[in-house]
């Protein structure tokens, strides 16, 4: 038996002839994160995995102290309460690339690096199963990988019958969000025209809908000319309502000296006690 160490957190029980695989991100300020995150990304995986899908991992990119959002928190402490939420989870990831960058990052490029490191650690998978396989001493060996958190998946036994081509053209890594961002992305001169285009095309966007009193998320898709146009690749996650509980109001019960318990992890509140943050009493 072989082992290789991986830095992330992947979910590798799929027969990739039969599957496609999905990579969920999320990205946002996390300031701090609560539980509505979470659930959107826990909910968008179900909802990929009961309609024949593969959802291969997911991630949480925070933004860099570089977004400017007022009341924002350094990006260490942003990074490190993700991390702790996340830390029970089998399949999700905090990547604390965006965070370190000296500048905006468009959530564009955090989805195209994060392509680019699936496919490079699936490539390498499938180069070392194929090694493997090749081995005179090991003619049919079982090769694991063990994550930094001790997870440990056997990698696929197919893996090394499909091309790089194969692979690529198998990896669907897709921005998830509410219903109040694929708003923005309906209103002109909030995204840049070129990258939203790119983004729907060559990624995809899962919704899920929140509580509100304005237009659906197949509304605004109906009623705008460049979401429409790519419709096929924007995935609505049905029978389910997010509440709109949001980091803003949990920052403000913290100034007010009220509880935040049962509106994120009770580890995340322990750090944002001990170090202090938002002006904890």
């Amino acid at each position: 038996m072989s082992f290789l160490q991986l830095s992330q957190k992947f979910n590798l029980d799929f027969n990739l002839s039969s599957k496609t695989l999905e990579v969920l991100v999320g990205c946002g300020s996390f300031n701090p994160i609560t539980y509505s995150h979470l659930n959107m990304l826990q909910e968008t995986h179900d909802y990929m995995m009961r309609n024949g899908r593969h959802v291969l991992a997911g991630f949480i990119s925070p933004v860099n102290d570089y977004y400017g959002k007022k009341g924002l928190l350094p990006s260490a402490h942003r990074v490190e309460m993700c991390k702790i939420a996340t830390n029970s989870s089998t399949w999700i990831n905090v990547d604390d690339w965006e965070s370190k960058q000296k500048d905006y990052v468009r959530t564009l490029f955090v989805l195209k690096r994060i392509r680019k490191n699936c496919l490079d650690h699936l490539y390498h998978l499938r180069t070392r199963s194929i090694t493997d396989k090749k081995s005179p001493t090991e003619p049919k060996p079982t090769t694991h990988f063990v994550t930094k958190k001790g997870i440990t998946n056997i990698i696929p036994t197919n893996l090394s019958k499909f091309s790089k081509e194969d692979i690529n053209e198998k990896l669907n890594v897709r921005f998830c969000c509410g219903t109040d961002v694929l708003e923005s992305m309906a209103k002109k001169g909030v995204w840049i025209p070129h990258q939203i285009e790119e983004l729907l095309r060559d990624f995809g966007v899962t919704v899920l809908p929140r509580l509100s009193d304005g237009p659906s998320a197949e509304e605004l898709v109906d009623g705008c000319t460049w979401l429409k146009k790519y419709s096929h690749n924007i995935f609505f996650v049905k029978d389910i309502i997010m509440s709109n509980l949001s980091s803003s109001y949990l920052r403000r019960k913290i100034q007010n000296g009220e509880t935040i318990k049962y509106y994120t992890p009770e580890l995340v509140q322990d750090y944002i006690k001990s170090n202090n943050l938002y002006g904890f009493k």
